[in-house]
């Protein structure tokens, strides 16, 4: 319908124009054209064109969809194993006895005087002024402020809003799925397991016994006497500062008191002893394993294509809408008077005073004395000890590798590709056509025809005035 239109506007287009050129070309001329007389006034309005749709075949082309079998050339993967000979270099253990000097320190115990210092405690008696503060209760007057609270109540307006369900139409678009099976070859690998030799050092250990010599430590208890500063509580008259009375109250008093207590001295033995040493010997050997190799080959699986396509649907929902509303509401204003008023309160007041107390002056006087204590040194010495040395020697050896190679080999495999062909077909459409008008005047409105006109003129003769027979 659309291409009859278009069709349509361009035809009318073409007439008006080629009719409005005419006609100026013609007034230019003078009327008709170049004759004496001019034409007569035009007896009646002239007729419009008639457009009508007529049946015409045409030849139009499609698009159809052809699958061919085509040729190509795709590179295969193969996979080759090879043996290769690897000179290596590997480090040998050798041990070696070695007999060593050894440095170490003997620890001896040894008694020495030495003087300390003690702090002796001297009591004395003393009578002192003291001052005191005693506290003593009076009532006096004051004035203080009270908020007392009074109620008011009000009515003022109150703004709210109210909630309302409005059910409202929509437009929401939803995917719906199409489901087409394909066939399309999917390229797999297969795993096949295959048995293959390889060689594998074992280390093998071998235990050798060898002599060695081992310390130990023998342990000797001796007694040590020595002064400890012990800790003694004693009952003292203590005279309380604040009341004045006197009781008794347990004090710590230091004295020395000598103690005795072992000591544990750890004197050193060499004993020879026979122990086994484990040595690690790499041995070759020959073994068998399973490996695991990947076979690709090709199968058809039909896979389905989901698309989904968007589809226009009409639906309601519910809308919540808040409409502001107002209404008046009562109120109780709370407001707070200050009410002074008088009142007694109890005061507690210090008064300064002053008495003689006796109190005991602890003094701590320093004291020399001397005695003994036990002190550890270490004294050095030298032994001989035999030690094991291990140097590694390199030894040149040739290894068997095996190593994956991987060839690419061009083969011609046919698949299936899909191409597009126009396809010519025959269908029938609708073509507008100006038809003439269906009578002419009856009155003829023109002079004899000028033979001088000319085709530019005969051909537009409905616009040169009158019916359309002037000047023909």
């Amino acid at each position: 319908m659309m291409k009859r239109l278009v069709i349509l506007a361009a035809v009318l287009s073409a007439v008006a124009g080629s009719a409005s050129q005419a006609q100026t070309l013609l007034r230019l001329r003078g009327g008709c054209g170049p004759c004496t007389t001019p034409c007569a006034a035009p007896c009646a309005t002239p007729c419009a064109p008639t457009v009508q749709y007529v049946d015409k075949k045409v030849t139009a082309y499609k698009p159809v969809w052809k699958e061919r079998e085509v040729e190509c050339t795709v590179m295969k993967p193969v996979v080759k194993w090879i043996e290769e000979k690897v000179p290596c270099t590997v480090m040998e253990q050798r041990v070696e006895k070695r007999t060593v000097k050894q440095n170490y320190n003997e620890c001896i115990t040894v008694q020495e005087p030495f003087t300390y210092t003690v702090l002796e405690q001297r009591v004395e008696k003393r009578a002192v002024k003291q001052n005191y503060n005693e506290c003593v209760t009076v009532q006096e007057p004051f004035t203080y402020t009270v908020l007392e609270q009074r109620v008011e109540k009000r009515t003022v307006k109150q703004n709210y809003n109210e909630c309302i369900t409005v059910q409202e139409p929509y437009t929401f678009t939803v995917l719906e799925q199409r489901v087409e099976k394909r066939t399309v070859k999917e390229n797999y690998n297969e795993c096949i397991t295959v048995q293959e030799p390889y060689t594998f050092t074992v280390m093998e250990q071998r235990v050798t016994p060898q002599k060695q010599m081992v310390t130990s430590y023998r342990c000797e208890t001796r007694q040590v006497q020595e002064t400890v500063p012990v800790c003694r509580r004693v009952c003292v008259c203590y005279v309380d500062p604040c009341t004045g009375c006197s009781r008794m109250v347990w004090t710590n008093v230091t004295q020395n008191v000598v103690c005795t207590r072992n000591v544990v001295h750890r004197i050193p033995v060499q004993t020879e002893v026979t122990c086994n040493v484990v040595t690690c010997v790499p041995v070759q050997k020959q073994g068998t394993r399973t490996v695991q190799k990947l076979v690709p080959k090709t199968r058809d699986v039909v896979c389905d294509y989901v698309t989904c396509v968007p589809v226009q649907k009409q639906g309601t929902r519910a809308v919540q809408k808040l409409v502001p509303k107002t209404r008046d509401v009562v109120c109780e204003y709370v407001t707070c008077v200050p009410v002074q008023k008088q009142g007694t309160r109890a005061v507690q007041k210090l008064v300064p005073k002053t008495r003689d107390v006796v109190c005991d002056y602890v003094t701590c006087v320093p004291v020399q004395k001397q005695g003994t204590r036990a002190v550890q040194k270490l004294v050095p010495k030298t032994r001989d000890v035999v030690c094991e040395f291990v140097t590694c020697v390199p030894v040149q050896k040739v290894n068997v590798v095996r190593r994956c190679v991987t060839e690419c080999v061009a083969e011609k495999v046919k698949h299936k590709v899909a191409y597009c062909e126009m396809v010519p077909y025959e269908t029938t459409v609708k073509v507008a056509v100006c038809a003439p008008c269906p009578a002419p005047c009856a009155t003829a409105c023109c002079p004899p025809p000028c033979p001088r006109v000319g085709l530019l003129a005969r051909l537009f003769h409905r616009n040169a005035g009158g019916c359309g027979t002037c000047c023909y």
